[in-house]
């Protein structure tokens, strides 16, 4: 349940903050969801695809959460300092800009479902669809949380939030697929 409901979380929460924070960048909000929706989900399946190199052991899923957890915490850091030194720039350059600035948590990040439900199918398979489903539910929920968490909390509680919900992973992934 932890280790689901993190990975759609924190994902989804990081997505929303993203989304928001690249409107004023590239000048208008279509734009901001396209790169940031672009990015993410092509560098997920990147990553879930190269996923299938590696082992779902307990070491890797922990280090991979905590990698996203760690790239969410400097990106709520960097971002913004980093958005105000490029804006200046021509706007293709900025969206590839952006392209490759969400690559690396991307990628990690597609690594970790894919990862989870092969470590979790050594336990007992029968638990796969009640995974997607609570990663599914999950991440519906955070994308309506956020914003209310914004306007109370503002955005950089949100990431704080999205990289707990990493941190949380990293802590669940090694008990999955054991029984008892």
């Amino acid at each position: 349940l932890l280790y689901f409901a993190g990975t759609g979380a924190g994902f989804m929460l990081f997505e929303i903050v993203l989304m928001q924070k690249l409107v004023l960048y590239l000048g208008h909000p279509v734009y901001a969801a396209a790169a940031v929706l672009t990015a993410l989900l092509v560098g997920a399946g990147a990553g879930s695809l190269g996923s299938s190199r590696l082992q779902p052991t307990p070491k890797v899923l922990a280090g991979a959460a905590l990698v996203v957890a760690a790239l969410i915490a400097l990106y709520g850091l960097a971002l913004g300092p980093l958005l105000g030194l490029t804006m200046g720039w021509p706007f293709v350059v900025k969206a590839a800009a952006v392209l490759v600035l969400l690559a690396p948590p991307a990628l990690v990040m597609g690594m970790l479902f894919p990862l989870g439900l092969r470590r979790l199918a050594v336990g007992d398979d029968a638990h796969i669809p009640w995974a997607c489903g609570i990663d599914s539910s999950v991440s519906v929920a955070a994308a309506a949380g956020a914003p209310l968490l914004a306007v109370q909390a503002g955005f950089g509680a949100v990431l704080a939030v999205a990289a707990a919900a990493y941190v949380v992973v990293a802590f669940a992934g090694p008990r999955l697929g054991r029984r008892g």
